[in-house]
């Protein structure tokens, strides 16, 4: 077989439909690999495929029709197989592919075109575009949506908020560090207190509700808040400067009856 592969001209037993049938079968398989990079996996198992692409190139080469029975059967447990693409945490160094991808294509380009160059070169280009594929085109884990505006004090996280906040064993200090002086439309919070104070949330007192604060309040400093019309009340939940303490304002008012008119 291989004195007779040797002296006839081996491409001519390879037709333009085998050819392109194949073409398909590979660049199918690129696909697969640059879909899977964009979901953060590289090739595992399916890297089954390169030898049984070869496989299937070197049935009608060898002239031995049982290479593309097994071909196929690399081919299909490539595809099939559960853990064909396993993810990865790190981008994949694409930089070793780029050799082998250049070293198959020039010796797919060389001439004469001989036995090893075809198959070796194949099998080379295949491996090399492969792994450049799942090297650049690997998506990076992208940082989880914040629904807090960023902090304005250089934290690399941000705070605690929410129920982790609201439902903390907390104190009511008397007297109040924090006092609430109404107006129409808003209310503004007083820092009594000789100390900094970081406003954590708030909420109007006739709502099951917490809207996120992140402000630190220096001593004797104010912040406005909106109040709406029929509020009756303010809860306010707050952390000394340098401790995790919580604290709470609980302040409640009426409004005054609207004076009637007699004519």
């Amino acid at each position: 077989m291989g004195e007779g592969l040797l002296a006839t001209p081996f491409l001519e037993r390879l037709n333009l439909w085998f050819l392109g049938a194949w073409g398909v079968l590979a660049l199918y398989w690129l696909a697969r690999v640059a879909f899977a990079a964009r979901r953060r996996q590289r090739p595992a198992v399916s890297w089954w495929s390169i030898p049984g692409l070869l496989l299937l190139l070197l049935a009608p080469l060898l002239e031995v029709p049982a290479l593309f029975g097994l071909g196929a059967a690399l081919l299909l447990l490539a595809e099939w197989w559960p853990r064909a693409f396993v993810p990865v945490r790190r981008r994949p160094a694409w930089a070793w592919g780029l050799g082998p991808s250049l070293l198959g294509g020039a010796a797919l380009l060389a001439q004469p075109a001989t036995f090893l160059s075809l198959c070796g070169g194949a099998a080379l280009a295949l491996w090399g575009l492969a792994w450049l594929l799942a090297g650049l085109l690997w998506r990076p884990v992208r940082p989880p949506a914040v629904w807090l505006p960023p902090s304005s004090f250089g934290k690399v996280e941000s705070p605690t908020f929410g129920t982790a906040v609201r439902w903390q064993p907390r104190q009511q200090p008397d007297p109040p560090e924090l006092s609430v002086t109404l107006g129409p439309g808003w209310l503004l919070l007083h820092n009594e207190s000789g100390q900094a104070l970081h406003l954590r949330g708030w909420t109007p007192a006739n709502r099951n509700a917490f809207l996120a604060l992140d402000r630190a309040l220096p001593s004797r400093a104010e912040y406005r808040l909106r109040r709406d019309p029929a509020q009756s009340g303010v809860r306010v939940w707050y952390t000394p400067a340098g401790s995790r303490e919580v604290r709470v304002l609980h302040a409640d008012w009426q409004e005054p009856a609207p004076e009637r008119t007699l004519n």
